[in-house]
């Protein structure tokens, strides 16, 4: 068990990836990244956490501690599969679709 399961830097492309049992995040990404197909479950903490102006898309998040998708201004969130998260399956901020 780690602190963060993938931490990617901005602009960052994050497909497939599958993380678990986490201390905080299981995938965190930069400014205007992406993350796809992935999935990310039971991590004490958030799930998939972006930064502005990221896409998340296709992803199964479940049994994350807080919320299983966190994305920050100006994200786009689709297409996501979210359950049995502790605070909120999908958290988003302003001007995000």
């Amino acid at each position: 068990m780690g602190q963060d399961g993938l931490n990617l830097g901005d602009q960052a492309e994050g497909v497939g990836l599958r993380t678990r049992w986490n201390r905080a995040f299981g995938i965190a990404v930069g400014v205007a990244s992406t993350v796809s197909a992935s999935s990310s479950f039971e991590n004490k903490g958030i799930g998939i956490a972006s930064d502005p102006g990221s896409s998340v898309s296709g992803n199964t998040v479940y049994r994350n501690g807080s919320i299983g998708i966190n994305a920050q201004v100006a994200s786009t969130v689709f297409g996501n599969t979210t359950y049995l998260n502790g605070a909120a399956g999908i958290q988003t901020s302003n001007g995000s679709t």
